[in-house]
């Protein structure tokens, strides 16, 4: 479904992650079977579709990242940002909205709480630390 993907903050849930943007988490429902083991990389755009971690990223700090993109393995996909590196998401696993790891800034599917204006949300949204 449609929905405003978000970067969490590094060890956060989803569920986290929109709630800390004044929004709710939008769950996607599954769209793929588990791969078939012998999958190449090449092969995973075309199975997996494309990721949101690069575009949200590039969105948030006026870049195109160059991020390594590896095998899926959650239910969200997961920026590792200390390593420039990101998983793409399990589209097979069930999304659990308290689902986080240590390690990921998640990429969450959010929509606007029923009685939000788009500027509230637009000012929710955390941007993308500048550099020092």
């Amino acid at each position: 479904g449609n929905a405003c993907w978000l970067l969490g903050k590094t060890g956060a849930s989803c569920q986290e992650a929109c709630q800390d943007a004044g929004m709710q988490l939008r769950l996607q429902e599954k769209t793929t079977s588990p791969p078939d083991s012998a999958l190449e990389e090449a092969d995973w755009p075309a199975l997996f579709g494309k990721p949101h971690v690069p575009h949200i990223v590039a969105a948030m700090s006026g870049n195109t990242p160059s991020l390594g993109i590896q095998h899926p393995w959650a239910p969200f996909e997961c920026l590792v940002p200390e390593e420039s590196r990101f998983h793409l998401a399990a589209r097979w696993l069930d999304q659990d909205p308290t689902w986080s790891y240590p390690l990921c800034a998640l990429a969450c599917p959010c929509a606007p709480m029923e009685t939000q204006t788009i500027q509230g949300i637009l000012e929710a949204i955390p941007m993308w630390p500048s550099a020092v």
